[in-house]
């Protein structure tokens, strides 16, 4: 079985719950990172002190900070369009009565 083959399990690997990622510090990002680097090396057999960041588009992966926030971005959408997982629609559901306004007339961006 040839590299290429192994980079859906290491991307696998390294998404699971990122979300709960969100809000860590830079210095923990860049560790991540730095983690995520080597294999997209490995995969992409080039050598170790070349820079990894061209790599990433051919492989569809996103750097780990992007990661993070599509992450929460999507859990976010799918939460409010389909009210999916409940308890995170509940805390986003921060529906306001204003008086004198009709609900229809609001626009949800």
């Amino acid at each position: 079985m040839p590299i290429r083959d192994h980079y859906p399990i290491v991307r696998i690997r390294l998404d699971y719950c990122n979300a709960v990622l969100y809000g860590i510090t830079r210095k923990n990002v860049m560790q991540l990172q730095r983690v995520q680097n080597s294999p997209v090396r490995i995969v992409c057999v080039v050598p170790f002190r070349s820079s990894s960041a061209p790599l990433f588009p051919s492989l569809h992966w996103l750097p780990v900070r992007h990661g993070i926030t599509h992450k929460v971005a999507a859990l976010t959408f799918k939460a409010l369009l389909h009210h999916q997982p409940t308890y995170i629609y509940q805390m986003l559901n921060t529906t306001v009565q204003l008086a004198g306004w009709d609900r229809q007339a609001l626009v949800y961006w």
